[in-house]
């Protein structure tokens, strides 16, 4: 019993646990990832040593071995393949296919949309050029599609603090940008989205291979 209780309160502990994502640019982009109190940094990723250097460029080796291997035992498959009782499938037939896993992605992003909470979104973009009216006439564009944008934004996703600026430089010749995007959600609405949709797709799938093997048995 109190093993079980333990079990459940890790569990719940860890189905709490806050994950979060920092995106930035400011002419290179560094993702970080922080899960609890450790932080993990993907992009750039860390210069690897000479032996971890040698380990990957083995696997990588061997991977395209392996892809070649099968590559050829899919070749000489296909000479000895019988040749097909049943009519390939029309592009009609294949889009319809897709279309329920399409609306599966849909729910998935709307799903995503409502467990995601965005902390920050900061874009700051300095215009330089030295003619005045083409610098302005640019600002005003981006200002713009600003302005066009951040309502759909506000719409789509729970957004916290927002900072969109569009500058004007004169006197420089080089336009930057600045962007940082604060992302949170919970380990376990993550675990519980990837669960809940890999078994409906995995469902979609097998009715389609059921439907599948029906089509071909009518036709023979």
């Amino acid at each position: 019993m109190i093993a079980v209780l333990i079990i459940l309160a890790v569990l719940t502990v860890l189905a709490l646990l806050p994950v979060g994502a920092v995106c930035l640019y400011n002419g290179e982009t560094v993702i970080r990832l922080q899960i609890g109190p450790g932080k993990l940094q993907l992009v750039p990723a860390k210069p690897k040593t000479p032996k971890q250097r040698q380990k990957a460029e083995e696997k990588a080796a061997r991977k395209k071995a392996e892809k070649e291997e099968k590559k050829q035992e899919a070749a000489a498959k296909k000479l000895r393949k019988e040749p097909e009782q049943t009519p390939p499938k029309s592009l009609r037939e294949k889009v319809a296919e897709l279309v329920p896993f399409a609306r599966l992605a849909v729910q998935l992003l709307g799903t995503l949309r409502r467990k995601l909470l965005i902390r920050e979104l900061t874009v700051r973009v300095t215009v330089a050029g030295s003619d005045a009216a083409k610098t302005a006439r640019i600002c005003g564009e981006a200002w713009a599609a600003i302005g066009a944008m951040q309502p759909v934004l506000l719409r789509a996703f729970r957004i916290g603090k927002t900072d969109l600026q569009v500058t004007p430089d004169f006197i420089g010749t080089k336009t930057t940008v600045y962007a940082c995007i604060r992302l949170r959600f919970f380990l376990g609405d993550l675990v519980a989205m990837a669960v809940k949709y890999a078994v409906k797709a995995l469902v979609l799938l097998l009715r389609q291979k059921k439907s599948e093997k029906s089509r071909k048995a009518v036709q023979v």
